[in-house]
């Protein structure tokens, strides 16, 4: 299988996987539409990429990039602002 094919199936499986959660991204788009109104306007795969990305711990240091580079080190657990 070429490398092209295998990613096309990797994000085909992926999509039919968030497409089962709407019930989940919903709630997710009615608690945050409090602060971003615009939440409603990204289809669901663009929202989960959303909350990928930024929910990355940006206190890990990766290849190229100091740790700490956008946030302060959080205190006492995290939690999500999403799920809570």
């Amino acid at each position: 299988m070429s490398r092209k094919s295998a990613i096309s199936r990797v994000v085909e499986a992926l999509a039919r996987e968030i497409c089962k959660q709407g019930t989940v991204l919903e709630a997710v788009r009615v608690q945050a539409e409090e602060q971003v109104a615009a939440v409603q306007l990204p289809s669901d795969l663009r929202l989960v990429d959303i909350m990928i990305w930024t929910s990355q711990d940006d206190r890990m240091e990766r290849v190229g990039r100091p740790a700490e580079r956008l946030a302060p080190p959080a205190r006492g657990p995290r939690k999500s602002h999403f799920m809570s």
